[in-house]
This record gives C-alpha cells, structure tokens and sequence, in this order.
C-alpha cells in the first residue's frame, strides 16, 4: 500500500513517520471486512536505494505501507510493515 505525506498540510500517511508506532494496531478494511494488523517495524530509506530494499520480498499475510518520510519528502521514503494482529 502506498500513499502522500506533505510537510505542513494534511495528508493521509503524514502519521507513519513516527518510530513509536511499533507495536500498535492498524486496521485495514476490505470488501469482506476489517482485517487488524500489529506494526512491526518503521524504518526510512533513501529514495533512490529503496528499489533494492528487502521490503520487496512476498512474505505471506504482511502489510507493507510506503510513503514520503515526512521530515524530508523528496529524498526519504518511511516504510511500515506490519503482521496480522492474534
């Protein structure tokens, strides 16, 4: 999934660039339902490197979020991944 970050005006991933989201829940909904995730991990990559990122990698029932890094939108990519929540 991937979406807009600005710096000062609202967007919808403006939120994920924050480190202590790890461990929170998010929730995704779908045709059939809401379908609950526990965030694993949120790291940055620099743009033009993120191509060779092992975020690429099928992982079965992962939830990967890609975004602008809200502290620096042209040069830095925040990545989330997230597992389903027990």
């Amino acid at each position: 999934m991937a979406g807009h970050s600005f710096d000062g005006r609202d967007a919808p991933f403006n939120a994920l660039s924050d480190p202590s989201l790890v461990g929170s829940e998010v929730e995704v909904r779908t045709e059939t339902g809401t379908v609950a995730f526990e965030i694993d991990s949120v790291v940055t990559h620099d743009k033009n490197t993120l191509k060779d990122s092992d975020i690429w990698q099928i992982v079965p029932g992962r939830l990967v979020i890609i975004s602008c890094y809200t502290e620096d939108i042209w040069g830095k990519n925040v990545v989330l991944t997230a597992s389903p929540a027990d």
